[in-house]
């Protein structure tokens, strides 16, 4: 199995020093990178410090208390100090000032690197009102006492790294033989940050500029998911903007989805929305092969995609399992799109 490290510098803003020693960056034999970011550990770390308890794994009943990953936990209890310091009074106030979903503050993070501003670019949305958190997530790393803690968690974290690299390396072997390209690669433009800091079940998809960053928590199954779905999903925008206008069901049954608010405003296009659908069901199938009980495997699918509303993912499916795709997907896309029938 293919395997480079590459020195990550994690830059943290316009202001902002290195926090502690620079972990390892991993790239996939199939291309996929995997990176420990720290401004995503020095976010979360704050974000715990102050109380985030967000989980998907729970102990048994009666408690259903939270089961948070070995690291979390480590974290939380050594910097609950902090707070009671008043060293995260600032970060606080910030956060209790501009509300706003997790994913806005990883873009306005994101987005303060050196490069990307060099390139003029900015974020965009929620994103852009919350520049001001860049100086304080800096100030906040640059303590002793979170420079120490991510030294204590580096090997820890490059652990978790590579269990995700070898499940993803199997799951992208397998996207591999359902295409039909034995040397289809994920794109570059992907970046897959582990982050044992937030719930295990837990899949932040962000864009800035050309980059789309998967923060994704230590729970390994959504995180295969996950990042197989995202980079399916980069490549897929190509294949829906070359065929979806030669497949009149998909279009006749988009002129109906565009007028659902919640689907226009998350999705805007009919090749995005395709694009997104189409992602969904090439890793379901290559995630749920060899299931014991795929029926009902798919229905559980088919219903959470409707719960995102994503109404395609039962005809793409059909399509596909009917033969649609038993080409090269470069020569068999049109007909798959053709096919499905919403």
């Amino acid at each position: 199995m293919a395997l480079t490290f590459l020195a990550s510098l994690a830059s943290l803003g316009l202001v902002v020093a290195q926090i502690g020693d620079a972990p390892d960056r991993l790239i996939t034999a199939h291309g996929v990178e995997i990176s420990n970011d720290g401004r995503v550990f020095v976010l979360f770390s704050a974000l715990n410090a102050l109380g985030y308890s967000v989980e998907t794994e729970r102990k048994g009943p009666p408690l259903e208390a939270p089961v948070f990953h070995e690291i979390r936990t480590r974290i939380r209890e050594d910097l609950r100090k902090l707070d009671g310091e008043g060293k995260l009074d600032a970060l606080k106030a910030y956060f209790d000032k501009n509300p706003a979903q997790l994913e806005a503050y990883l873009q306005a993070l994101f987005s303060h690197d050196l490069a990307l501003h060099a390139l003029g670019t900015a974020p965009g949305g929620k994103a852009k009102d919350l520049a001001g958190v860049a100086p304080l997530i800096a100030k906040f790393g640059s303590l002793p006492e979170v420079e120490a803690l991510f030294d204590k968690v580096t090997v820890d974290q490059r652990e978790l790294a590579r269990s995700l690299m070898k499940e993803v390396e199997r799951d992208f072997a397998e996207a591999r033989k359902l295409l039909g390209s034995p040397s289809y690669r994920a794109p570059t433009s992907l970046v897959v940050v582990p982050n044992p800091l937030d719930a295990h079940g837990s899949a932040r998809r962000v864009t800035v500029g050309s980059t789309t960053y998967l923060v994704v928590g230590p729970g390994l199954e959504t995180a295969r998911t996950a990042v197989l779905t995202a980079a399916l999903e980069i490549s897929a925008r190509d294949w829906a903007k070359a065929h979806f206008s030669k497949a009149p069901k998909l279009k006749k049954s988009w002129e109906g989805l565009r007028s659902v608010r919640r689907i226009s405003a998350q999705y805007g296009s009919a090749e995005r929305y395709l694009a997104e659908n189409l992602s969904r069901v090439l890793a379901f199938k290559v995630r749920s092969k060899g299931a014991k009980d795929l029926r009902s495997e798919e229905e559980d699918f088919f219903d959470q995609t409707a719960k995102d509303g994503l109404r395609w993912t039962r005809p793409l499916l059909r399509a596909l399992d009917e033969g649609a795709l038993s080409e090269p997907l470069s020569e068999s896309m049109n007909r798959l799109f053709q096919k499905a029938n919403p």
